[in-house]
C-alpha cells in the first residue's frame, strides 16, 4: 500500500525538528568549553608573567648583592694589604736586601679552549712579592663537590706585576665553573674572591 507523500514528508520534518533541540544543546555546551578553555589559557599566562616579573627582580637582587659581597671584599684585601706592609717595614731586614712588598692580585683570568680534553691556561698577575700563588677552580653547581686548587709558577715581572701562569687539562664536565686566586708571603694571605663574573663554561 502506497502511502500519501505528505506522510513522508512531515515524518523527515519531525526528525530534524526532533534533531534541532540536540545539536543547539551541543552548541551551547562547546562555546561554554571553548570560553572555559580560554579563561584557564588567560589565567595561566598571567601567571606566566608574574612569574617572569619576579624572577627578573630576585636575579637583579643577587647580581646587586654579590657586587656588593665583592666589594667589600676587596676593600678587606686591600685592608689587609696594608697592615701586612706596615707589619713588613718595622720587621728588620738583613744588610743589603730589599724589604719584601706583600702581595696584591690585581688580575686573574682562564684562557684557551673551555673544552673537554682541552688544555686551559690559568694566569694571576700580582703586584708586591709572593711566596705561592694558587688558583682554586670549583664547578657553580654546589651539588657536584667539583673543586680543584693549582699551584701556579711565577713566569716574570711586566711593568712592575708579576705574571703567575700554568697550563692544566679543562674539567671534563660540562657546567659552569667559578675561579679564585690566593697569593701567599709568609704568614700572609690575600685573595681575590670569586663571584658570577668571574667564571667560564664548558661545554
Amino acid at each position: 500500500m502506497r502511502r500519501d507523500p505528505t506522510f513522508w514528508t512531515a515524518l523527515a520534518v519531525a526528525f530534524v525538528l526532533g534533531l534541532l533541540p540536540g545539536l543547539a544543546l551541543m552548541a551551547y555546551q562547546r562555546r561554554s568549553i571553548d570560553r572555559s578553555a580560554a579563561g584557564t589559557r588567560e589565567e595561566l599566562q598571567a601567571r606566566q608573567r608574574t612569574w617572569n616579573a619576579e624572577r627578573a627582580d630576585l636575579t637583579q637582587q643577587l647580581a646587586s648583592a654579590e657586587t656588593s659581597v665583592a666589594r667589600l671584599e676587596a676593600q678587606l684585601a686591600s685592608v689587609a694589604a696594608q697592615v701586612a706592609r706596615l707589619e713588613s717595614s718595622s720587621d728588620a731586614e738583613e744588610p743589603g736586601t730589599a724589604p719584601k712588598k706583600p702581595p696584591v692580585i690585581v688580575e686573574r683570568s682562564v684562557e684557551g679552549t673551555t673544552t673537554p680534553g682541552k688544555d686551559i691556561r690559568l694566569v694571576v698577575k700580582v703586584e708586591g712579592d709572593a711566596d705561592k700563588v694558587t688558583m682554586r677552580i670549583a664547578k657553580v653547581d654546589p651539588d657536584s663537590g667539583w673543586v680543584k686548587t693549582y699551584v701556579l709558577k711565577d713566569t716574570g715581572v711586566s711593568g712592575g706585576v708579576h705574571v703567575w701562569k700554568t697550563t692544566v687539562p679543562c674539567p671534563d664536565t660540562p657546567g659552569e665553573y667559578r675561579f679564585f686566586a690566593d697569593a701567599y708571603l709568609g704568614s700572609t694571605h690575600v685573595s681575590m674572591p670569586g663571584i658570577s663574573a668571574w667564571t667560564f663554561l664548558v661545554e
